[in-house]
């Protein structure tokens, strides 16, 4: 079976077995060694996490496979893909300005009442709104 490496593969795990933990001087943390089983196939997953929740049996999963040949046999590992700006620079500064959202469109629900322009009743569902009309705007921007 001689298989390639490959990046984003969607399939659906079929059985995931704890084999063993183990400490690494290099980082002085403990691993847990994992086999996945999909389409067929069985990798190694190793995770930081002793409950690793990247690869639930039953649910479908998207990871990259890489083989490596030990002693003339191939062995298959993998890794899930994650969101690659899901923990960005950029993604942390989009949510940090959309917290300041949050403030600036209660503040404006907050000028609206005292102006007597918008009830008590209706600064929830305002602050909502002008708060989804915001995001949207930097959508907008992004787009163009």
């Amino acid at each position: 079976m001689i298989m390639e490496s490959q990046k984003n593969v969607t399939a659906l795990i079929t059985k995931v077995i704890f084999k063993s933990k183990f400490h690494s001087e290099k980082f002085n943390k403990d691993f847990f060694k994992y086999e996945v089983q999909f389409d067929g196939k069985h990798a190694e997953f190793i995770s930081s996490k002793e409950n690793q929740n990247s690869f639930i049996e039953g649910n479908e999963a998207t990871f990259d496979i890489d083989v490596k040949t030990y002693n003339g046999q191939e062995q298959l590992s993998i890794k899930p893909v994650k969101k690659a700006w899901g923990n960005s620079n950029y993604a942390k500064a989009v949510k940090k300005e959309q917290s300041r959202y949050a403030g600036f469109a209660v503040s404006y629900c907050k000028d609206l009442i005292v102006a007597n322009k918008l009830t008590i009743e209706q600064w929830k569902p305002a602050s909502k709104d002008i708060f989804n009309f915001m995001v949207e705007l930097d959508k907008s921007i992004e787009n163009d």
